[in-house]
């Protein structure tokens, strides 16, 4: 049986009735059609031991913000989450939404009391986000954690004097290269587990770096292009500039351009 593991917080007495009563119906109507799972659920009508009590095993979390204490009493939950890094995808449920920081907190959605659907808008979602495998990659408790301790067991230890000499050296370019180390050799480990591949797994957008590589999409105007050139152009050098002061380009086509051509191929060969 799946088993999927949500924080509730929530001083109101019916509303938190009123979810678990969801999540309940949710269980049933995809038991029905043979989807075995549960749901399991650590409510809590208190901030504070909320907040004591949290950690990242959790695969979601339904977050009211209006809490006897204070209006925005609730906000205490999404620092705690945002401020000890823990990966965990959260709802907000509030009465104002206009009160939230969208900007400040990762969050999947907010929705107000009494017009969101509970079981689609809720259980269907966090049901969605574990079908993905999100919360084990990235949780307390998931798949990254292992070829973590997989990587420092196997690769690291064993080299663990060679990295005490490059720290001796340059700590701040020690901790960089030990990290795109222990990165790739994740990346090694699941190289080998074949399957399918996803456009979002080859480019990250939006970027992470400023920087340019080999392979990142640049925009003018409506048009992109993709970079060439090798990375030793793109190396940034002690002037703070990249060492060649020419970049290769390549036109990327527009979707729409292939098919009109496609098509007009066709239409020409039917022609003749």
């Amino acid at each position: 049986m799946k088993k999927i593991k949500l924080l509730i917080v929530e001083d109101n007495e019916d509303d938190l009735n009123t979810l678990t009563e969801s999540a309940e119906t949710y269980k049933n109507n995809m038991q029905d059609k043979g989807i075995d799972l549960d749901f399991v659920i650590s409510s809590y009508n208190s901030v504070d031991v909320a907040i004591k009590e949290m950690d990242s095993a959790y695969d979601g979390a339904v977050v009211d913000l209006k809490f006897s204490e204070s209006p925005d009493y609730g906000k205490k939950v999404l620092d705690k989450i945002k401020d000890n890094f823990l990966r965990i995808p959260v709802i907000i449920l509030t009465g104002t939404p206009a009160n939230i920081d969208t900007d400040k907190y990762d969050l999947i959605d907010f929705l107000k009391k009494g017009s969101a659907d509970f079981e689609k808008d809720i259980f269907g979602v966090f049901h969605e986000i574990h079908n993905t495998g999100l919360t084990e990659i990235l949780g307390g408790r998931g798949y990254v954690e292992e070829y973590l301790m997989n990587v420092f067991s196997s690769n690291i230890l064993p080299q663990l004097k060679q990295w005490r000499d490059y720290s001796n050296k340059n700590s701040d370019k020690t901790k960089q290269s030990l990290l795109r180390y222990i990165l790739n050799h994740v990346v090694d480990l699941l190289d080998h587990e074949y399957g399918e591949y996803y456009p979002e797994e080859v480019y990250i957008s939006p970027p992470l770096s400023e920087n340019l590589k080999t392979g990142s999409v640049v925009k003018n105007e409506e048009d992109h292009y993709i970079i060439l050139s090798p990375p030793c152009d793109l190396a940034i050098t002690e002037k703070d500039s990249y060492k060649s002061d020419r970049i290769l380009l390549a036109y990327i086509e527009k979707t729409e351009g292939i098919v009109y051509k496609a098509l007009e191929n066709i239409n020409n060969k039917k022609k003749t």
